[in-house]
């Protein structure tokens, strides 16, 4: 057998011709006593020619051979094995080769696992190697990325360096993007993919610190819109674009603007980007989180006082709202609707009849709109918020009154509320409409039980 300097030997010159059976016992026996250093890693690394690996460095048997002698080396060390391979993967690849196979390696199933132990290592090592987070940002070259950087999953990996470092690692990715970057690239940066990292990115910490130098700079509402190329956007997709909330965020900070405020600003770009079908689709869209300082209910309003001041009637605005798209089932809950009847509550003072209020108005385009059954399900389905001004028990007179006036029975009516659909009748919200309808028809009812 061999002895320990033999052992030595075989390491540090990786020549001596041992047969397989031979070379584990000898490996197995001496590996736990032999010094845990770097030299002995390295020395290991030539003696199993992971040199020759080729590209798929990870997947090669020589590489398996060295970091199973390697992890028996350093026992249940096994931080201390991945950090002694990396360092001597640094000397044989370099940083950013390394990093960029590595990078590779993960997004194999068989060798992800080792990969990323060796990845996590390697933010280590730079970290005793005193890097500076712009080294790092061209090891994993970021920099090569563009505008597309934030959409990179290894700015993950660059941002948890910079953290363990105990920098800000927002400030410190504003700082290397400004170098790198004009306003219209930062922009762009901004308006650029932002996937792969989950709730655990704070958009909105990169987005102020953006802000913030647009503001200290002294750029425009106007600069700042175009810069976010904000008109190029399409309306029905308006309010939920991040690029909204970066402008809104600016508008909010620059407070040297006089009596204005940020939804009316906004209001009067969008006056000259679209025309009423293109407001309409702005209303209609879901909205996104601006901050408390933007009051969406004063904006929706100057839209529709726009549409009054320049003479849309009740049907306009309907037809601009696209309620007539609305199944029967939901129309109640529709955010439309309560836009139209802010509309008809403003347009109301300049009605040819002023008695003929938002439940007569509506009452008139369901009946036009929907049959019985349909009406039916307007009454059945959930309501809206629409305030006090508008009275939900006056058309849901009107709708019985008009089953009255066409000859509806009860049995028609109890039908049309569903009422035998197996909800227990006494607790069932339509008995109530039921009962009402039969007070309507004023007739009475046969008892079976009379005597005649």
């Amino acid at each position: 057998m061999f002895n320990g300097a033999k052992l030595t030997e075989v390491a540090k010159h990786g020549t001596q011709k041992i047969n397989t059976v031979t070379k584990d016992l000898v490996m197995t026996a001496r590996l736990d006593w032999m010094p845990m250093n770097q030299q002995t890693v390295g020395q290991l690394f030539s003696h199993f020619k992971v040199e020759k690996a080729g590209p798929n460095l990870l997947e090669s048997t020589q590489f398996k051979h060295w970091a199973t002698s390697v992890s028996k080396l350093y026992k249940t060390n096994s931080e201390g094995a991945n950090m002694a391979m990396v360092s001597t993967l640094t000397v044989q690849y370099q940083d950013e080769a390394l990093a960029r196979m590595l990078a590779a390696a993960r997004e194999v199933p068989g060798t992800k696992d080792v990969a990323t132990n060796l990845f996590n290592a390697q933010m280590k090592y730079w970290i005793s190697e005193k890097k500076s987070a712009d080294q790092v940002f061209r090891y994993l070259e970021l920099d090569q990325a563009g505008e597309n950087v934030l959409a990179s999953p290894l700015l993950k990996r660059w941002m948890k360096f910079v953290q363990q470092k105990s920098e800000d690692p927002y400030r410190a990715l504003y700082l290397d993007l400004s170098t790198r970057f004009d306003d219209k690239g930062l922009a762009n940066v901004l308006l650029g993919s932002k996937v792969g990292f989950g709730k655990k990115f704070d958009y909105h910490k990169l987005d102020d610190l953006v802000v913030q130098k647009w503001v200290d700079s002294k750029k425009t509402v106007d600069d700042v819109y175009e810069l976010l190329k904000l008109r190029n956007v399409e309306s029905s997709d308006f309010l939920q674009n991040p690029a909204v909330n970066t402008w809104v965020s600016f508008v909010t900070k620059r407070l040297d603007i006089p009596n204005t405020s940020p939804h009316e600003l906004l209001y009067r770009k969008l006056i000259t980007q679209y025309d009423d079908k293109g407001l309409a689709n702005v209303l209609l869209s879901p909205k996104g989180d601006f901050g408390e300082k933007f009051d969406f209910l004063k904006f929706d309003n100057l839209i529709l006082q726009k549409w009054v001041d320049s003479g849309k009637t009740v049907d306009d605005a309907y037809d601009l709202l696209k309620l007539r798209n609305v199944e029967s089932s939901d129309f109640l809950q529709s955010p439309a609707l309560e836009n139209w009847l802010s509309f008809v509550t403003k347009l109301s003072s300049r009605l040819d009849n002023p008695n003929k209020g938002p439940p007569e108005l509506l009452y008139g385009k369901l009946v036009s709109q929907y049959n019985d059954n349909e009406l039916a399900n307007v009454l059945l389905g959930l309501k809206g918020g629409f305030g006090e001004k508008f009275e939900l028990h006056k058309l849901d007179d009107l709708v019985l009154q008009k089953w009255v006036d066409s000859g509806k029975t009860v049995d028609d009516v109890y039908t049309l509320l569903k009422l035998g659909d197996g909800k227990t009748i006494l607790q069932n919200p339509a008995l109530e409409t039921w009962l009402a309808f039969m007070t309507k028809l004023n007739s009475p009812l046969h008892n079976p039980y009379e005597e005649t």
